[in-house]
């Protein structure tokens, strides 16, 4: 029992650091183009936006 305590003890660390490892990869998903075109001027290409709407739909119909 006291060596399952001990592996533990060393692996959840590790565990911990690797699951916080740094990830550059993130979706943003927007409701409209309005709110895509402004996110895009910020985030630039790092990023990948999607909208819920399609771009030529007037919203107020969709």
């Amino acid at each position: 029992m006291k060596k399952l305590f001990v592996t533990l003890f060393i692996l959840s660390p590790l565990l911990i650091l690797y699951a916080c490892g740094s990830s550059y990869h993130y979706d943003i998903v927007v409701s409209d183009y309005f709110t895509y075109d402004i996110v895009k001027q910020v985030t630039g290409d790092e990023l990948t936006i999607k909208t819920l709407q399609p771009i030529h739909m007037d919203y107020h119909t969709y």
